[in-house]
């Protein structure tokens, strides 16, 4: 107990005591809300990535693949009687090059939907050992499902970009077309 060091004692006023362990605790009651707010407010945030993650990305990546597929078929289908051998390589490799960028664009959402969950997990579990040890500081572990995410939506844009490359060169190798 720590006697009030004011003048108050001194003009016949009663001092007051103050118990330092309630102060500590109190403070740390304090520190624990706060971290706990804290991790609820990153945690909702991981959580709404996860959502805009899978429908920005996924939605934009698969309808312009699957966009650009739908018109290299349509094309085809009117020309196909006066395609030359080459051209129809230049299509299969567009065609091959955009099914890549379609199935690394699902794989990019699976992987980027793992990744979110592994973050929430982390963060939930580095909560709970604050909670045991107020004093640890805890290092951010790696999240292999994130790094792929990466590797897949790059897959998914370079595949996009040489599809529609192969296409170009294929359009560029068919001959023209005889309807006028």
């Amino acid at each position: 107990m720590i006697p009030n060091s004011n003048s108050a004692g001194e003009r016949g006023q009663k001092s007051v005591e103050v118990d330092e362990g309630s102060c500590s605790t109190a403070a740390l009651f304090e520190e624990e809300k706060a971290r706990y707010a804290s991790h609820i407010e990153h945690r909702k945030s991981l959580v709404q990535a996860q959502l805009e993650i899978a429908g920005k990305f996924t939605n934009a990546s698969l309808t312009l693949s699957g966009g650009a597929l739908a018109l290299t078929i349509t094309y085809v289908e009117k020309l196909r009687p006066h395609l030359e051998q080459i051209a129809l390589g230049w299509l299969q490799v567009a065609w091959s090059c955009l099914a890549l960028s379609l199935t690394a664009s699902l794989l990019s959402l699976l992987f980027s939907l793992n990744a979110i969950q592994t973050a929430i997990k982390s963060s939930d579990v580095q909560y709970n050992c604050w909670l045991k040890d107020k004093t640890a500081n805890f290092a951010k572990h790696s999240n292999q499902f994130s790094t792929w995410t990466g590797h897949f939506n790059l897959i998914s844009v370079i595949g996009f970009a040489l599809g529609v490359a192969a296409f170009l060169l294929f359009v560029l190798q068919a001959p023209p077309s005889s309807s006028h």
